[in-house]
């Protein structure tokens, strides 16, 4: 029998036996559950108690206090799940050859990564030019699996030439169900349901998949008849339209508005048949290449949200692949390193030009033509750069604020005013997200310096050139022209901490 391959963890229902009772009985009740399964594929009959169900309400959070705060989970009779195992086994091994390859969940042979896959590729081609620009849609439906409307499953399983007796099994399944809630440990009184699919039923993620098919398909058909545009990847490779996995959608698409307006139509119709309604507050547009005009267009049309990256798909963070990689990856690497040894000027300068041949051409060998400074790349977001970090100023900036936190210990200076214009020395003082950064002894020294005194960090932004600065006040003192072929004294330390973009403190006692 099928369902001796269900788990023994498996909770019990409204008859008290669970999966464990089957498997080590099976021997002496073989025959009554035989009997019970089989008069239900050869009748389309299933006792009333069959499919009755206990609702309890698990709080999603421990301040819950409304209903859409709570997770409902149902216990059902374990018999009823072998009649439910076989159906599903027997399904299963046709939806390969019937569900399209845009869908990826519950699919035999398919698998999640392809969906994260595709994801990440055409989020990295939303900046491409063209006309309209690009959008991805990550669509919401509100309670899908308790949504789906029984006379439209049906009505996909006959579109799709199933059995009239295979449908009848379906339709006795569905209406079967009645359920009774449990609160406070109390059985309350049954009810019938109307609609939706029971969660951790193995049936009920297959017929969820062949309700779908109906939007994949729309979409599909959508592009086929040049309603809806598709992205331009490499080569003028086209990137799929959509991706489903469960109740998980992705639809990218160009920002054209009559491609808009068709998918809104599409999605209207589907929630009227389907009882799928997409959940507007809960969906985002991620754009690329759009005017900000044009874009509060497409929102306020669909009433989606903008979303911005990285955002989490699937359970895994989708970003423009380049930078995040340098940040995530490299650089949060070197961080504790740099902080620990003196690192060689040669070695940065290298490893910085391996990061900048990565983020322009895609290979830390390649040179690339570039007309953006790398000063300028480093910028903060909010000034135009990447937020990306210069390694040379970062080793800068680090031992510089650990050097005068221990010049302040050594003049035994206890109320300390310490103004610095790099924002990332500011950040460290007064957060303890930095966590690599703590486990150098040194800096871990240092923290302790300043727990001990009143100490208040502000940042300066300077916008000024110290070197351009001292040269003009040693001219303001000069009365004759005078001539330098080399730095004078007096600036060269100026000079030298421009050139390691070393930051500028002041300390006021």
């Amino acid at each position: 029998m099928q369902f001796l391959i269900l788990t023994r963890i498996v909770h019990r229902g409204l008859d008290g036996f669970g999966a464990y009772f089957y498997q080590a009985y099976w021997d002496i009740i073989q025959d009554d559950v035989v009997n019970v399964v089989v008069q239900f594929f050869n009748s389309g009959w299933i006792l009333p108690n069959f499919n009755s169900n206990t609702i309890v309400l698990i709080p999603k959070s421990v301040s819950a206090h409304s209903i859409d705060q709570y997770r409902p989970i149902a216990l059902a009779n374990f018999k009823f799940k072998i009649i439910s195992k076989v159906l599903a086994d027997r399904l299963a091994q046709i939806m390969p050859s019937i569900i399209s390859k845009e869908q990826r969940g519950f699919i035999h042979g398919r698998n999640i990564k392809d969906c994260i896959g595709l994801t990440s590729e055409a989020i990295n081609l939303l900046h491409k030019k063209s006309f309209g620009g690009n959008i991805a849609m990550k669509i919401n439906i509100s309670k899908a699996f308790d949504t789906l409307d029984w006379s439209f499953i049906l009505k996909v399983l006959k579109q799709f030439g199933f059995s009239n007796k295979f449908c009848r099994w379906i339709e006795v399944i569905l209406d079967s169900a009645h359920i009774s809630i449990s609160i406070n440990g109390a059985q309350q009184s049954f009810f019938k349901c109307k609609r939706g699919v029971r969660q951790r039923d193995p049936l009920s993620p297959l017929l969820f998949c062949l309700a779908e098919e109906v939007l994949s398909r729309g979409i599909a058909k959508l592009v086929a008849d040049g309603k809806v545009d598709l992205i331009k990847g490499s080569r003028n490779t086209l990137i799929p339209s959509h991706c489903l996995y469960a109740d998980d959608i992705m639809v990218f698409c160009r920002g054209k508005l009559s491609c808009i307006h068709a998918l809104k139509n599409l999605f209207s119709d589907y929630a009227n048949c389907s009882g799928q309604v997409i959940s507007a507050t809960k969906s985002t547009i991620f754009s690329g290449g759009i005017f900000h005009a044009r874009l509060n267009i497409i929102v306020n049309l669909l009433g989606f949200n903008i979303g911005f990256l990285p955002f989490n798909y699937l359970g895994v963070p989708i970003f423009k692949g380049r930078v995040q990689l340098v940040k995530s990856v490299i650089q949060s690497m070197l961080i504790y390193s740099i902080s620990i040894y003196s690192w060689p000027v040669s070695i940065l300068k290298s490893i910085e030009s391996w990061t900048r041949n990565f983020i322009w051409s895609g290979d830390i060998n390649q040179k690339k033509l570039v007309i953006v400074a790398w000063k300028n790349v480093c910028a903060p977001l909010d000034e135009g750069g990447l937020g990306l970090r210069s390694l040379s100023a970062f080793m800068a900036e680090l031992c510089g604020v650990m050097r005068a936190i221990e010049i302040a210990d050594s003049k035994n200076w206890h109320n300390l005013w310490l103004e610095t214009d790099s924002s990332l020395v500011v950040m460290t003082l007064k957060s303890s997200a930095l966590v690599p950064w703590t486990l150098s002894n040194r800096w871990k020294n240092c923290l302790r310096l300043v727990r001990n005194r009143n100490f208040v960090v502000s940042h300066v932004y300077r916008e000024g050139n110290q070197c351009a600065d001292s040269l003009a006040n040693i001219g303001f003192t000069l009365d004759r022209i005078m001539i330098w072929y080399e730095l004078p004294p007096q600036i060269l330390s100026c000079f030298v901490d421009n050139r390691l973009g070393k930051p500028s403190y002041r300390f006021v006692t």
